[in-house]
């Protein structure tokens, strides 16, 4: 039902939907409109499938399986009732499987990161990126 009602809108009802959606995952709104012109250019088939898989997937049980570098950066959505604490365990919890993983909060940032603190997403995606694929190699996870 989900796929299906959100290609059922109009161009109308979806810019609106994708305004409030994209705008929520921004802290800087003057990216708002790079963003929502990315959004409008997505294949709202491919859009819709995309999200459905998103909701309706579960690879957690898979995690242990994958041996590579895995870095997970995490934010406090805009308006979620819910504290950083909260929301670090939840990551830690998920993630949990993984073996060779980082998990790193990225404070004043909504979803989309690079957007919102470039230099620190920069920052995190070379350390990923380098010969260690930025997973520790003494220590806890972070």
């Amino acid at each position: 039902a989900l796929r299906q009602q959100s290609l059922a809108q109009t161009e109308e009802q979806r810019n609106g939907y994708l305004e409030r959606f994209v705008g929520g995952m921004l802290r800087n709104q003057s990216r708002l409109p790079e963003a929502m012109s990315d959004a409008k250019a997505s294949d709202p088939n491919v859009t819709a499938q995309a999200y459905y898989d998103l909701l309706t997937t579960d690879l957690r049980a898979q995690l242990a399986r994958f041996t590579g570098p895995l870095s997970v950066l995490w934010v406090v959505p805009t308006g979620a009732p819910v504290s950083e604490e909260m929301m670090g365990l939840f990551y830690q919890t998920s993630f949990a499987a993984a073996p060779n993983k980082t998990i790193t909060h990225i404070p004043n940032s909504a979803h989309f990161i690079m957007c919102d603190v470039p230099d620190r997403f920069h920052r995190e995606l070379r350390n990923f990126l380098s010969p260690n694929g930025g997973v520790p190699t003494t220590g806890p996870p972070r």
